[in-house]
């Protein structure tokens, strides 16, 4: 039986359903460090590191390009470490990436994605904020071309307008919207064969064919968060978070950043911007 060990202030229950999910699920009998606390020092990451067998990160730690570099450093010592990305086994974003390869969705043309934010996420530094996304759109779509970033600031929250190119031709549109209120998460996809559609309050993911019929897809099991990042945990090489990906992902937030400032379209490839 595996044992997870999770680090972080809101840990109690997710450490609990991971020691039930070890209990009924076969794995080998690794003893894994789940860090998801993004306020640990360096020098705390280092004493954990030290004595950790399987060390595993969420890619949320990384606040920027160089801090990146400073966090390897730290977690040298490390016997195995893994880098997981939180979003993409968060629960609608988990089950939409399941429900494109369900519904057989080849041609993605116009995607839009709406993410409602409490404004105490805007602590986090951009890198912070981005990466997860863009490391989830890269895979879940198609690697991203370049990055039109816009910010709106109105009187009771401030909007960051994202329109992302996809090699494959495909446009994602983003909203993040910070306010009082809050986090929610609307995701939408349309194809060749009509609209997914993914939802905070949605108990299911709906394909919407040309026909006009509705067809639901997925069940309630890719939903549960805990188990999701149970297995992402466990994976051996987890696809989603290598640093490959998320050097590439890291060179979109700094077209980001140039195009924030630019209010221009910034191309990118192989994890350069150009």
């Amino acid at each position: 039986m595996s044992t997870i060990k999770v680090i972080g202030q809101k840990s109690r229950t997710l450490q609990e359903r991971f020691d039930a999910l070890s209990k009924m699920i076969p794995a080998s009998d690794d003893v894994i460090t789940w860090v998801m606390d993004d306020a640990l020092s360096l020098d705390e990451l280092m004493a954990i590191a030290n004595q950790a067998n399987i060390l595993a990160l969420p890619v949320s730690l990384i606040q920027s390009a160089a801090h990146f570099d400073q966090l390897k450093a730290a977690i040298d010592t490390a016997g195995d470490v893994k880098w997981v990305n939180p979003l993409a086994h968060a629960p609608h974003f988990h089950a939409l990436s399941k429900q494109l390869i369900a519904a057989g969705f080849k041609d993605k043309a116009i995607n839009r994605l709406t993410l409602y934010k409490h404004n105490g996420g805007q602590t986090n530094t951009l890198t912070q904020e981005l990466l997860s996304l863009y490391m989830w759109l890269d895979t879940t779509m198609s690697p991203i071309e370049s990055i039109t970033a816009v910010k709106r600031d109105k009187a009771n929250r401030t909007v960051i307008v994202l329109s992302v190119k996809h090699e494959q031709g495909t446009i994602t549109n983003v909203q993040i919207i910070y306010s009082d209120a809050a986090d929610f998460v609307e995701l939408e996809v349309t194809g060749e064969r009509g609209m997914l559609v993914q939802r905070s309050d949605s108990e299911c993911g709906a394909v919407v064919l040309s026909q006009g019929k509705s067809t639901v897809l997925d069940s309630v099991a890719t939903k549960m968060n805990a188990q999701n990042l149970w297995y992402a945990l466990h994976e051996k090489a987890p696809h989603q978070a290598n640093e490959v990906s998320i050097n590439t992902a890291l060179a979109v937030v700094r077209a980001t950043e140039t195009s924030l400032i630019s209010q221009q379209s910034v191309a990118v490839k192989g994890g350069n911007i150009v």
